[in-house]
């Protein structure tokens, strides 16, 4: 029977799965676990893709991959390529290295997102290899605990939870700390608590056309019919005040479109702490 044909377009969120060949472990040490993880980041650099979270085990890894122009297909075959290979040589060894192709199942909502995190980041805890999951290396949980968006895209999902960063972080706290069993995260109990879906408009606009329509952030800030001082100025990254609630209103626009504080930021030359700060100013003044 020959397989579906997977859905692809660009914005499309998957979640990508793979075992060791014969279920053996395939990730032995530090070292193994490192240059995989080396290889996402290089081929992220190539193919523009971005990495939402992951799991390095000894012998299966879980990705959420967040695709832009490049295939799915071609970035998952070129970082398992490139592993096969390492591995293979530094075991003296030749073969397969994962069990035949890779799973990867398509995300539709904000509540598949939310519980796919937790499932990814708890599998360690599942496997009973620690008791929390921060004492676990070998997942993005760090890059989430710490605040850090390195190569790790931290803001997708946590500006799901809220835009609050401080509301956010706690209810990521929640969620990894909260026993297996725990009514409260499973994935009906996600969908009351997060009822927005906001990844629904990318799979109803592909559903309609086939394509995501998803604006470019200069089409964006094209669509606010600035005069030319303004948009130079906003794109300059200019601080003038009298721009201020423009550049607070294409920030807004950005983010409708799951832009990232840090993809927004580098569009207007601003750092990724600047947008957080203007949106958090701009809060503060509305609730005085």
């Amino acid at each position: 029977m020959s397989r579906k044909p997977r859905i692809e377009f660009n914005g499309a969120i998957y979640h990508v799965f793979q075992r060791g060949n014969n279920r053996e472990n395939i990730f032995n040490d530090p070292i193994e676990k490192g240059y995989f993880i080396k290889q996402i980041i290089e081929y992220m650099d190539a193919y523009e893709f971005e990495l939402l979270a992951y799991v390095i085990m000894d012998n299966h890894y879980h990705l959420i991959l967040r695709t832009k122009e490049v295939a799915l297909n071609k970035i998952m075959h070129g970082i398992n390529n490139v592993y096969s290979k390492f591995y293979n040589h530094r075991h003296e060894r030749t073969g397969h290295v994962f069990e035949e192709r890779y799973s990867s199942k398509l995300v539709e909502d904000d509540a598949y997102l939310i519980w796919l995190l937790r499932y990814i980041h708890r599998n360690p805890v599942r496997a009973h290899i620690c008791e929390n999951v921060s004492k676990y290396k070998w997942s993005s949980d760090f890059f989430y605990r710490k605040g850090i968006n390195v190569f790790v895209n931290i803001d997708f999902i946590l500006n799901i939870f809220s835009r609050n960063r401080f509301k956010a972080m706690k209810i990521y706290f929640e969620l990894m700390e909260s026993p297996e069993d725990s009514q409260a995260c499973d994935y009906q109990s996600l969908k009351l608590r997060f009822p927005q879906d906001s990844l629904k408009g990318d799979m109803a606009e592909y559903a309609k056309n086939g394509v995501s329509k998803r604006p470019t952030l200069k089409e964006i800030l094209n669509n606010l019919n600035l005069d030319e001082e303004k948009y130079n100025l906003i794109k300059s990254g200019s601080r003038k005040r009298h721009i201020t609630d423009m550049k607070v209103l294409f920030i807004k626009e950005a983010l409708k479109y799951k832009y990232t504080h840090k993809e927004i930021g580098e569009f207007i030359n601003i750092s990724q702490t600047a947008v957080t700060k203007l949106l958090a100013d701009r809060t503060k003044r509305n609730n005085s």
